[in-house]
């Protein structure tokens, strides 16, 4: 966060995803996807516009293995700035 927060311009929308891997029960999943991303909107602070979305266990890696279990476990953060034309 302190390589990416400087680099956010004030006008921007900043759109946090919280996911899991597909172990444990689906609400708890979605529960700890939307902890994920508020945690990481906390960082940021009241600075910017942000929105935050539990996308749960949405399979981006294998979990079938380990590591991709691991991976899944993750926020993705996307940072919308208009452009100035």
């Amino acid at each position: 966060m302190q390589i990416i927060k400087p680099r956010i311009k004030k006008e921007a929308n900043v759109v946090i995803m919280g996911y899991t891997d597909r172990v444990g029960e689906i609400a708890f999943n979605m529960s700890l996807a939307e902890s994920r991303a508020k945690s990481i909107a906390g960082f940021l602070g009241k600075e910017f516009e942000v929105t935050t979305i539990a996308k749960g266990n949405s399979n981006l890696y294998d979990n079938n293995l380990p590591e991709g279990r691991f991976y899944s476990r993750t926020v993705e953060i996307e940072v919308q700035t208009p452009v100035k034309y």
